[in-house]
């Protein structure tokens, strides 16, 4: 059965793919900046995708990037024509309103970038259904896998170089150690486990919204028990050995108190 798609322009900005690599030649310090947020599928016209790769090739080499030197390699790749020629990259240079906007061109960039991944998935997942392949819990975590796929992308953090997140890392665990069960981050108000981990640290969120309802389910039991048996555990701790008396338990303490 043909899936059926609504014959629209997918979304894409050709003139902030075009900003975004004028500014990229003019200033190269823009490029560590904007390559959190794009990679080469990020964009939408074929010309620009070899345009950006080509760019960051040359800077990741430590070679200073301009339009001479753009020229040149796409003429040592043979690429030159396919991506409009020396007049369409002198345009390029042209069209930059802002060096200063770049990196809102490349959230716009990446956000049409995501659009068209939604589309793309949401036809296959509608072309699963409509071909009836697998049983319902199947196509659901297909779906939910898709499209949490996609939700990476949003939520990408900036590379790092492996060895500044060693250091990083060495450097929070000497601090932690030093410390010595003061707090380093928040406090929890369970104080045998700030006493282990200093308080929650600093951390990249994590968004609930691309974890699975199989997972938050699990986790938000896991986080109820957990939860139970630390306060029962500290009430215990608090009222270790309760002696007999003719007043009723208050409920709260009903749970270690002896029958």
């Amino acid at each position: 059965m043909a899936v059926q798609t609504l014959e629209r322009m997918p979304p894409q900005s050709l003139e902030a793919e075009v900003s975004l690599l004028g500014a990229m030649l003019l200033d190269n310090t823009v490029i560590d900046d904007v390559l959190q947020y794009v990679s080469k599928d990020s964009f939408y016209k074929t010309a620009h995708q070899e345009l950006f790769q080509t760019i960051v090739e040359l800077y990741d080499k430590n070679q200073a990037v301009d339009l001479v030197l753009l020229k040149a390699e796409l003429e040592r790749r043979g690429s030159l024509e396919k991506v409009g020629g020396l007049g369409y990259l002198m345009e390029t240079l042209e069209v930059v309103p802002s060096i200063a906007n770049a990196e809102y061109y490349a959230n716009l960039i990446r956000d049409n970038a995501i659009k068209r991944d939604l589309i793309e998935a949401a036809v296959k997942i509608q072309k699963d259904v409509f071909e009836n392949r697998g049983e319902v819990s199947a196509l659901l975590d297909k779906a939910e896998r898709r499209i949490f796929d996609i939700a990476e992308k949003k939520y990408a953090d900036k590379t790092s170089h492996i060895a500044d997140l060693i250091s990083a890392a060495f450097k929070r665990l000497e601090n932690m150690n030093d410390r010595k069960g003061r707090l380093t981050g928040l406090g929890t108000g369970l104080y045998d486990l700030d006493d282990l981990t200093c308080g929650f640290q600093p951390s990249p969120p994590v968004p609930t919204s691309v974890v699975t309802a199989g997972d938050r389910t699990y986790i938000a039991n896991a986080t109820a028990n957990t939860q139970r048996q630390r306060i029962m555990a500290r009430i215990s701790r608090l009222f270790p050995s309760p002696s007999p008396c003719c007043a009723p338990c208050p409920p709260f303490l009903k749970a270690c108190c002896p029958t």
